[in-house]
């Protein structure tokens, strides 16, 4: 995880908004994931801030009550959230980082069960994808990261069909790639890391004499980008 961290850390100087990095930690139960990750010293210099969700109230009031008499800047720097995962009381683009730690694992069970198919035509890991497509903001940096025992062979045809497609898209691979790597063993269970990002669809952009500017966007925000200059008449996308 820490890679990603530092990346969308670092971008904070980059970003027009100045706005501190956000991190969701998604399915969080009783973990200190989230305070571990704003201690890191270059979170901290960021200004790092992380959500922990869970549906669980037990869970979330249990980690509210252990942080709350600490005044380290990183505990005050987490907040523990009572949520379904399917339904998150957040705007679209709110967070960088969405670190998911055995969440679309459970989904999955579910999903296999039939605990959740049998009340919707979709699945449950097909929502939660879409969900955190809304909830991750747009940039080069922004990543879905997941930590599993499932092998890739069977996590890549899973989000594969789970991911959530542009129009004019024939597969997720047009949109998302996936990367993984084996983070290795732990009581004899291979644990494997893998990364989720949209793929950029245009890069560069001019509109007048301005300097050419370089910018992430998703392929909707890319069409709009070539409406726009198109209709003022100026511009290279």
């Amino acid at each position: 995880v820490l890679p990603h961290v530092e990346a969308v850390c670092a971008r904070r100087t980059k970003d027009a908004t100045n706005l501190p990095p956000s991190v969701l930690h998604l399915g969080c139960g009783t973990s200190i994931l989230g305070v571990l990750l704003a201690e890191l010293p270059i979170a901290r210099a960021a200004g790092l801030r992380v959500t922990n969700l869970d549906f669980s109230d037990v869970a979330i009031e249990a980690m509210r009550r252990e942080h709350s008499h600490h005044m380290g800047s990183a505990a005050q720097r987490n907040e523990w959230v009572v949520a379904d995962a399917l339904s998150m009381p957040f705007e679209e683009e709110s967070f960088d980082l969405v670190v998911d730690k055995g969440t679309f694992d459970a989904f999955e069970f579910a999903d296999f069960s039939g605990h959740i198919a049998k009340s919707t035509r979709e699945s449950g890991v097909t929502r939660l994808s879409r969900e955190v497509d809304r909830v991750l903001r747009h940039h080069e940096a922004a990543a879905w990261v997941q930590i599993t025992h499932t092998a890739p062979e069977l996590r890549s045809e899973l989000l594969a069909d789970a991911l959530p497609l542009c129009a004019g898209d024939a597969s997720s691979a047009d949109a998302w790639s996936v990367g993984y790597r084996s983070a290795g063993e732990d009581a004899g269970f291979e644990y494997f890391v893998y990364t989720v990002r949209r793929k950029p669809r245009y890069g560069l952009f001019r509109i007048g004499d301005e300097e050419a500017r370089y910018a992430f966007v998703g392929r909707s925000e890319a069409e709009a980008m070539v409406g726009a200059l198109a209709a003022v008449g100026d511009g290279v996308c």
